[in-house]
């Protein structure tokens, strides 16, 4: 068992829910199953945050910093082992807070998409300073690839969820409504799939396009805060994305029962089997994008019940935090060996 000196900070700049929050959450509370000390620390105080709930309802402890200045006095004052950062500012701000106070980080890279402008030269900064990490962790082959550190590759995990697949029949994307998640391929697919409803889950830029886009069956669900209480309604999740690392929604989805039809980018095809578990579309068109939906829809009951039944197996065998945890605490040991964490 670590001690209070054990302590793993889990750092990360964020205003809202999506795949790195829903990862951060997952690994808190694995961590603590494995009575390892955890604070998850924001980098930066945009006023309350969903994370914060679920936080409490786990005893997980949270702070909030601004900048460097003021994670170096925290880190002073709290004393951790290891410093996890998660997304690109956290990266950097966290490798330089590491240099001055000489704490190991680790650093995860989640994003598959480079981003454009000022995003896209952060990108490449963050990817550039990974050799001031102690240990570099990637969720797909791609990123791991564009990293000039050597980098393990470790799946992305969701916590089993309790009780029956879900029932749902809707068909729904659930994603930030991006260029690089397809928000634009909705609309081709909603058009071209005139008679059946498609159920939107998120916010984001391609947000009004969607609203013109005069394709009725589009159906705004709006941002969430945690999609607990909406994937009893889901039948199919949709990922039409043009890049992805290894998507969180789909492996939670799949966690519930829910088969994928996903485009084949990042790692997506480690975790969707075509035919078994759900639909990889390997050269995307929006055509065999919308086969794959109608060979869902004209599945038996016994055959829909197979495909929920290997997503399911997929997910517990090789996504679940029970698989993927003690990954990342040899990580953690190899960086920080006298710490004896998770001993």
């Amino acid at each position: 068992m670590s001690t209070e000196s054990d302590i793993v900070w889990l750092l990360l700049d964020s205003k809202g829910f999506g795949g790195i929050e829903t990862h951060v959450l997952e690994l808190a509370i694995g961590l603590k199953k494995n009575h390892i000390n955890t604070r998850v620390v924001f980098l930066s105080d945009y006023g309350q945050h969903p994370l914060q709930l679920k936080f409490n309802e786990y005893g997980i402890t949270y702070s909030k910093v601004e900048g460097i200045i003021e994670l170096i006095k925290l880190r002073f004052d709290k004393k951790p082992k290891i410093i996890h950062t998660h997304g690109y500012k956290a990266g950097l701000v966290g490798r330089m807070a590491g240099r001055f106070s000489k704490v190991k980080i680790v650093s995860t890279f989640h994003s598959g998409f480079r981003g454009k402008g000022r995003v896209a030269l952060y990108d490449w900064l963050d990817r550039a300073s990974s050799f001031f990490s102690a240990a570099n962790i990637c969720v797909s082959e791609e990123i791991a690839k564009a990293l000039p550190q050597k980098a393990e590759v470790h799946n992305n995990f969701v916590s089993i969820p309790d009780g029956e697949f879900s029932k749902g029949k809707a068909i729904a994307f659930v994603g930030r409504l991006s260029w690089e998640k397809g928000a634009d391929r909705i609309i081709q697919i909603a058009k071209e799939l005139p008679g059946d409803p498609i159920y939107v889950y998120g916010d984001g830029d391609y947000i009004n396009a969607l609203r013109k886009s005069g394709a009725s069956n589009i159906v705004l669900m709006g941002g969430q805060r945690e999609m607990s209480n909406e994937w009893q309604h889901i039948g199919l999740l949709v990922l039409p994305s043009r890049a992805e690392g290894l998507p969180m929604v789909a492996i939670e989805a799949m966690a519930r029962g829910i088969p994928v039809v996903a485009n084949d980018v990042g790692d997506i095809k480690k975790l969707v089997k075509n035919m078994r578990n759900g639909w990889l579309i390997r050269n995307y068109s929006c055509s065999n994008f919308c086969q794959r939906i109608k060979q869902w829809k004209k599945l038996r009951p016994v055959e829909r019940s197979l495909i929920s039944n290997n997503a399911f197996s997929t997910v517990k065998n090789d996504y679940s935090p029970e698989a993927c945890i003690p990954k990342i605490i040899a990580a953690y040991n190899n960086c920080a060996p006298m710490a004896h964490i998770g001993s």
